[in-house]
């Protein structure tokens, strides 16, 4: 299964992937493996990797990401060294070495801010995001767990939360979970996705 985001927080230069929608593009296999196929997926245009070079060049480096991305990487963390407590900076900084698989430290950095703000749900479902494309599945299934703590009602968390659980191999719990979004919130975009979920999941 391929990883689409379904909401999209642009902050400065930034797209920012807030929760682990996916469009179920894949075989069934693939709701098992959290990781197959990525290494093949195409990458994606936008302000950290349009640098890359069409030579299928891999990871981004000095010589392949834009020169203004790099300044505003130096520039952020400048800012974050200088004034740690400035969330906003932080949060930006994490977003941005993120998208350029610098995903350690963006995972430090968020859990930074969690630190000082431990209902920050914005941060729990980047920090979940993150997790799942590591493979870290049981991570991933803690920080959606306490997104659904402080907000039980969270759509996001809830889809998230069958994805967790199809890629952990219990289908039937992440059917369950899927069909009452479908049954219960009919008219969001979780439950569209959630209906494209449980076609892929049969």
């Amino acid at each position: 299964m391929k990883i689409k985001p379904l909401y999209i927080y642009v902050a400065a230069i930034a797209v920012v992937i807030l929760a682990l929608f996916i469009l179920d593009a894949g075989t069934s296999n693939e709701v098992n493996n959290p990781t197959m196929g990525m290494q093949n997926q195409e990458m994606p245009m936008d302000d950290i990797h349009k640098g890359l070079s069409a030579s299928g060049e891999g990871m981004p480096s000095k010589s392949n990401v834009s020169q203004d991305i790099m300044q505003r990487m130096a520039m952020l963390k400048s800012e974050v060294e200088a004034n740690p407590n400035d969330t906003a900076k932080v949060r930006e900084y994490a977003d941005l070495i993120g998208m350029a698989h610098k995903q350690k430290e963006a995972i430090n950095l968020y859990n930074s801010i969690l630190a000082k703000d431990p209902k920050r749900i914005d941060i729990y479902l980047s920090l979940t995001l993150l997790y799942y494309n590591q493979g870290n599945l049981d991570k991933a299934e803690e920080c959606t767990n306490n997104i659904l703590k402080y907000e039980p009602q969270n759509l996001e968390a809830t889809y998230n939360s069958g994805i967790i659980y199809a890629a952990k191999g219990n289908k039937e719990r992440a059917k369950e979970i899927w069909e009452g979004l479908v049954k219960n919130y009919p008219d969001t975009e979780a439950a569209d996705f959630a209906r494209q979920s449980l076609q892929k999941l049969n």
